[in-house]
């Protein structure tokens, strides 16, 4: 008997451990929108989804997407990309993002950022480049246990790349030998409170813990006071 049920026991375990496994399958190909959508293109006809281990974590598991692009057209060729005007467009998605779709072609409730470097070398390329572009978890809070994770890996049937827009660049207003000393001072502020903005936004979008979001929040507060500040002296 004492055997028998240790035997069992044994069973049960080797069952409990043996469900959290690692899963993939396929999907058809995304569909892209975007302003830019068109520079870029699937170049396979489905991908792949994984449920895998967080890299940084044994107990954490996330769902991810390999997807095959290639650039449609040289850089150059690109309309609005000249630098040597006020604002052009810069070889960067900076928005770009994309959802898991479920069976009813809805997004899941789960966002994903791409590599952004494999982004970046593509547009900005002369000649045609293939690249297997990774789309993880956007934010790495939103990891879970592998239950959970499964969850989200079983609706995933489909995926929509998102916000396919050319990151914009400005170039500040130079300001002309008549100008007076109060008009370099205006520009001086909004170019700090610009930064200051950038700041914020930089810091919002690489929340990883409570002490990150923090951060964000006091930057932001510094980017809303300097604005008041602007107002105050006009």
């Amino acid at each position: 008997m004492v055997l028998a049920l240790t035997l069992m026991s044994a069973m049960v375990f080797v069952s409990c451990g043996s469900k959290e496994e690692e899963q993939v399958k396929w999907i058809p190909a995304p569909h892209f929108s975007g302003q830019h959508a068109d520079l870029l293109r699937c170049t396979a006809d489905s991908v792949k989804v994984i449920l895998t281990k967080a890299s940084d974590s044994d107990k954490s598991w996330e769902v991810r997407a390999m997807v095959p692009m290639a650039n449609t057209m040289p850089w150059s060729n690109v309309p609005g990309t000249d630098e040597n005007q006020s604002e052009y467009f810069k070889a960067e998605m900076g928005n770009l993002g994309a959802d898991f779709l479920d069976a009813n072609d809805s997004p899941i409730d789960y966002d994903l950022k791409p590599d952004w470097d494999k982004v970046s070398s593509m547009l900005s390329s002369e000649t045609e480049v293939f690249e297997d572009v990774w789309f993880v978890i956007e934010w790495e809070m939103d990891r879970g246990k592998y239950d959970k994770m499964k969850a989200v890996f079983d609706k995933v049937q489909g995926m929509e790349v998102t916000k396919m827009d050319l990151t914009t660049v400005y170039h500040a207003a130079e300001s002309s030998s008549s100008s007076s000393s109060s008009s370099s001072s205006s520009i001086d502020d909004w170019s700090d409170a610009y930064d200051k903005a950038l700041d914020a936004a930089e810091k919002a979008a690489n929340v990883k813990t409570v002490k990150d979001v923090k951060k964000a929040v006091d930057a932001y507060n510094d980017a809303l006071k300097s604005l008041d500040d602007m107002d105050d002296d006009w």
